[in-house]
């Protein structure tokens, strides 16, 4: 995919913007999708990515806009081992008191996901959840548990016709994704 028209052509969601792994709102994209979750009244936000891990800076950005914005918030990263496979960027996640990090092993499916995201709400006003593929399963199941869900896609290493799918599954949950944000590749 290398630009809005790929996708546009295949789905009905609108295009947020461009992001880029050293400078996540440089369009101002993140602070659109905060406004977003504000208005909203979101609580529970997904970003799936396509690949997963373009997804990352996005959720550290808009965590830390909702921070910002005066709403407790979480970054809640998902992963099958448990590990925390975040690239850093130059603008490393700023954890305070009203912006924290968790990273959840996922681990007997739908149960643990759920208690996750459970606990996470159970603390903070605004639980942004970010780690599983678009096409997978825990995506589908994540979508259930949230308020808002937005996808973001890696130009040129991910093909429109898989991003147009993916969407269009998230159509069938009950909160089908609302926008897309298009990522440069780690390393431009």
């Amino acid at each position: 995919m290398r630009d809005e028209e790929g996708v546009v052509l295949r789905t009905d969601i609108p295009v947020f913007g461009s992001t880029s792994p050293g400078d996540a709102d440089r369009d101002g994209t993140c602070r659109r999708l905060r406004n977003l979750v504000f208005d909203e009244d979101a609580r529970c936000v997904l970003l799936a990515g396509a690949p997963a891990a373009a997804a990352m800076p996005v959720a550290r950005e808009l965590a830390r806009l909702c921070a910002n914005g005066g709403a407790s918030s979480m970054l809640l990263v998902l992963s099958p081992d448990g590990t925390d496979a975040d690239v850093q960027t130059s603008r490393a996640f700023p954890e305070t008191a009203n912006c924290t990090r968790r990273t959840v092993r996922i681990t007997d499916g739908d149960r643990s996901l759920r208690e996750a995201v459970a606990r996470a709400r159970a603390e903070v006003e605004i639980v942004i959840i970010t780690g599983p593929e678009l096409d997978s399963v825990d995506t589908l199941t994540l979508a259930t548990f949230c308020d808002l869900t937005v996808v973001v896609a890696e130009r040129e290493t991910t093909i429109d016709v898989e991003v147009a799918r993916g969407i269009s599954v998230l159509a069938e949950t009950a909160v089908p994704a609302r926008g897309l944000i298009l990522a440069e590749p780690a390393g431009r």
